[in-house]
């Protein structure tokens, strides 16, 4: 039997850590004094074995944070996360309370708090920490040595634009685009590259500033053939 971990460490980059960064990041070993992260930045860290990220793991901090801004439930309301997460998504709403709840509405609260999904709440929930964004770094690795079972993975979510990338993504591109070469399937090949693209473009939060990169993109593209 081989067993699989999952380690990673990564920044916050705010501008203070609050009660709402304490109650939602919590589990992810916050330390604004960890050596070389620079002002502003706050070391994260979620590590196999030892780390409990999960949503239930949040249930105290989160109930404290309601008890500190003065959030209650409704009658008869079970305490539970979602029931919190709910009452300060209407707490902090000021307008945005229909994209907090859609945000509480897909979590898996079975599973694990993941970093973009509290970045999402942190950004709602704003009360004076200044939160720009989370850049993470991770691995997978296993206790023996079985092909797919290593591997890395990188994340940056910030206010305007996401972006995820693992070594995954890397074998199979090439692979995909390699082939297509072989094959001398020219569309094919642009394809491969294309949906890759897309994905990237798809991670710019404002639809009119993801269309106007488009339309630049594609303008220097066109530029650059010229040049040929």
């Amino acid at each position: 039997m081989t067993s699989t971990y999952r380690d990673m460490t990564g920044v916050l980059a705010l501008e203070c850590i609050t009660p709402v960064i304490k109650a939602l990041f919590g589990s992810y070993s916050l330390d604004d004094t960890y050596p070389g992260i620079g002002k502003g930045k706050v070391f994260v860290a979620c590590i196999a074995e030892s780390s409990d990220v999960t949503w239930s793991s949040m249930l105290d901090r989160l109930r404290d944070l309601a008890a500190q801004r003065q959030v209650t439930l409704g009658e008869g309301e079970e305490e539970g996360v979602e029931e919190y997460l709910y009452a300060l998504a209407a707490h902090f709403g000021a307008g945005r309370d229909g994209f907090l709840n859609a945000v509480i509405e897909n979590i898996d609260l079975a599973g694990n708090a993941d970093l973009e999904v509290l970045f999402d709440l942190a950004i709602g929930f704003d009360d004076g920490h200044g939160l720009k964004s989370n850049a993470t770094e991770a691995a997978w690795h296993c206790d023996r040595p079985r092909l797919g079972e290593f591997g890395g993975y990188g994340e940056f979510c910030g206010r305007h634009a996401f972006v995820g990338l693992s070594s995954s993504d890397a074998v199979i591109l090439g692979g995909a685009l390699d082939s297509a070469l072989e094959a001398g399937d020219i569309d094919q090949a642009a394809k491969c590259i294309l949906d890759k693209v897309e994905i990237f473009l798809s991670g710019i939060a404002d639809a009119g500033a993801q269309d106007a990169v488009r339309k630049t993109l594609c303008d220097q593209l066109m530029a650059g053939a010229d040049l040929f």
